[in-house]
């Protein structure tokens, strides 16, 4: 919310395949990285449609990969404090 998102869109998350479809929440950058963000997160690989439409969203190369470095250190985390049951 500090860097700009609204609460409807943080509420939007709690439903993923409806957020990636939502028009009124997101616009297609947000829709793009969040399209990558779950095929990162679920299956490892991004197929060539998902990540062009995030290098288009993003612009940059080194944005994209700030963000896919981003998205694999979180999901780094997450597996290793699961792994070891950090927390539990």
């Amino acid at each position: 919310l500090k860097a700009g998102g609204q609460q409807a869109q943080v509420d939007a998350l709690h439903d993923l395949q409806a957020a990636l479809q939502d028009t009124a929440r997101f616009d297609a950058a947000e829709r793009a990285v969040l399209a990558l963000t779950v095929q990162m997160t679920r299956t490892v690989r991004v197929d060539d449609a998902t990540f062009d439409a995030a290098r288009h969203a993003i612009g940059d190369e080194r944005h994209l990969v700030e963000l896919v470095g981003t998205v694999a250190a979180y999901n780094m985390v997450s597996r290793f404090l699961v792994a070891l049951e950090v927390g539990e």
